[in-house]
């Protein structure tokens, strides 16, 4: 599909094909080890101020600065940034101090290892106080790790920017589930001003190879389901009955539930839903829809990467709920609209 993608839009523009174009891998699929490069998909919201994950697969750190990170989108027609990308992500940094940046961690640690690779991307903003950033692409291993950097110097027109890394080999290392690569930007440790700076990037890649080649495009529902390995929101709208239970006593009822966006990189961390939340809510139903009080707790048990057991306890029903019996879990009415979140981030 990328390939076909890219092929198309070299023909539709009368751009003669060359065997360097093939050979450099200007049309290989699935050559971009960043995932939501391009800023697409922001599962958790469009505006954060905290330290932590913002748009899918980016995190902030603050590290005593203070900073505003947000999804932002560009106008229909712009003509700065090849490729027409519709989003991009702006670190307004208004409180500055080292180490303030962002990064993504990479699952596969050993792409690279022992030859080089290419960082490219779109970016403006002002610099630090420093007049530079650190990029840094650190291989983050059981028992050490490699570090590799270098400055990038931003200016207030969007420019293309490109740095190649050559990468140490990974011998006498050992790799665990928490091992990856990480790619940084942020405000180097020696600077520790508190001067404000600004952020703007877009169409990430980080590729093998000593060449920068088209930034790989894909659909927003192929980045999805790559960002969804890593976090899932799973949205319930309200006034429906989304998935079968079983009561197993007067008061407590058990459910499996799927995560929607599939199979996740390990079993996540889950953070339920309140019950009894006024018309925000979610509860069980027994087979005969007897509706319960919404006194009742969750809990979950049981986890995989592909499901896993939610238990409602300490309902009061009305008729009481009779073990055995099928059962629904329920979403609040016309404003219930409730949700579960899986993180399984490394």
């Amino acid at each position: 599909m990328s390939n076909a993608r890219n092929l198309a839009n070299l023909l539709g523009t009368g751009t003669q094909i060359t065997t360097a174009d093939i050979a450099g891998g200007a049309f290989q699929a699935n050559k971009n080890l960043i995932i939501n490069g391009a800023m697409q998909v922001a599962q958790r919201g469009t505006s954060f101020t905290a330290d932590g994950y913002t748009v899918d697969r980016w995190q902030l750190s603050l590290s005593g600065g203070t900073a505003t990170v947000t999804q932002e989108a560009f106008a229909l027609g712009q003509t700065e940034v090849s490729g027409n990308p519709k989003n991009y992500l702006k670190v307004a940094c208004s409180v500055g101090n080292n180490n303030c940046g962002i990064n993504q961690p990479i699952e596969n640690y050993a792409a690279g290892a022992g030859g080089k690779v290419t960082i490219s991307f779109w970016a403006k903003g002002t610099n630090p106080a420093g007049g530079y950033f650190n990029l840094q692409l650190w291989q983050r291993m059981a028992n050490g790790t490699g570090f590799h950097e270098t400055a990038l110097t931003l200016n207030s027109d969007w420019t293309y920017h490109t740095f190649i890394f050559e990468l140490g080999s990974l011998s006498g290392f050992t790799a665990n589930s928490s091992s990856h690569l990480d790619l940084i930007i942020r405000q180097p440790v020696g600077d520790s001003s508190t001067d404000a700076w600004e952020l703007n990037i877009t169409n990430v890649q980080l590729e093998l190879g000593s060449v920068a080649t088209p930034f790989e495009h894909r659909s927003y529902g192929e980045e999805l389901a790559l960002c969804q390995r890593y976090y899932q929101k799973d949205w319930y709208a309200g006034g429906a009955c989304v998935t079968v239970g079983t009561v197993i006593s007067s008061s407590s009822i058990i459910a499996s539930i799927n995560y929607s966006g599939g199979q996740m990189r390990t079993s996540p961390s889950i953070t339920l839903p309140t019950a009894g939340q006024g018309a925000n809510f979610l509860t069980f139903l027994d087979s005969t829809s007897n509706y319960p009080d919404t006194t009742g707790t969750f809990s979950s048990d049981k986890i995989s990467n592909i499901n896993f057991r939610l238990q409602g306890s300490g309902y009061v029903g009305n008729p009481a709920f009779v073990a055995g019996e099928s059962s629904w879990l329920y979403a609040g009415s016309s404003a219930g609209n409730v949700y579960f979140e899986y993180d399984a981030e490394l």
